[in-house]
């Protein structure tokens, strides 16, 4: 189900931002997230996400039971989302400190992929 058929909420209220930075060694790029907030639909919540990765905008959403489920379930995927790309793969993407992670819980097949602050806490 594509993010604009399954969630309307492309006028839903951002709740929260956190922006990365993308080193590329000659650059760097702002990786901006925003996160919407959850909407009761007919059977379950949704709940979106945009990541503005270099050159394409990334819009995802999640479904929970209830709004608490459906934000869990929607951090981890931006973790999951973060820690599965090709810039933390390269060692290009950060957040507040190069170590230190980039705030978001994985699922848990990924764990052994968090560093820094995000290993000690998640």
């Amino acid at each position: 189900m594509t993010f604009e058929a399954g969630c309307a909420i492309l006028k839903s209220m951002i709740i929260a931002t956190r922006r990365l930075t993308i080193d590329t060694g000659t650059d760097q790029h702002a990786l901006e997230i925003r996160i919407y907030a959850p909407v009761a639909t007919d059977v379950d919540f949704c709940c979106s996400y945009e990541i503005d990765w270099p050159g394409r905008v990334e819009k995802t959403a999640m479904f929970g039971l209830d709004s608490a489920q459906a934000l869990i379930l929607e951090f981890n995927a931006i973790g999951s989302t973060l820690y599965s790309s090709e810039y933390h793969e390269n060692g290009q993407l950060s957040w507040n400190d190069e170590a230190s992670g980039y705030g978001f819980p994985v699922v848990p097949t990924l764990r052994q992929m968090l560093v820094g602050d995000d290993a000690r806490f998640f």
